[in-house]
């Protein structure tokens, strides 16, 4: 599913994107470099129920190792975890659905 955002709702967008101070070099380097209109569009698409209730395995997501890049850096404070931070929330979810 494509949803295109609205004036309105890009700019929600924007300001929640910038209202994380953790984020604001990385925000404003994606606004430079790609503009706010590449920001636009979502894409949603549908995903097996259940598919994402196991927990990850080698590779690491791309978001672990950025994590600990950062964390690295000095810049973060944490990793955020599949295991410990995104499945929870699958977990929940799916419960719901069902």
């Amino acid at each position: 599913m494509r949803v295109a955002l609205g004036p309105a709702g890009l700019s929600r967008k924007l300001d929640a994107a910038r209202g994380f101070a953790e984020l604001e070099d990385e925000v404003a380097e994606s606004l430079a470099r790609w503009g706010p209109a590449a920001f636009q569009v979502e894409h949603l698409r549908p995903v097996q129920t259940g598919a994402a209730s196991g927990a990850h395995t080698d590779p690491p997501p791309l978001y672990e190792r950025f994590g600990e890049e950062r964390v690295s850096a000095g810049r973060y404070e944490s990793v955020l975890r599949y295991a410990e931070h995104v499945l929870p929330l699958v977990r929940a979810l799916e419960r719901h659905a069902s």
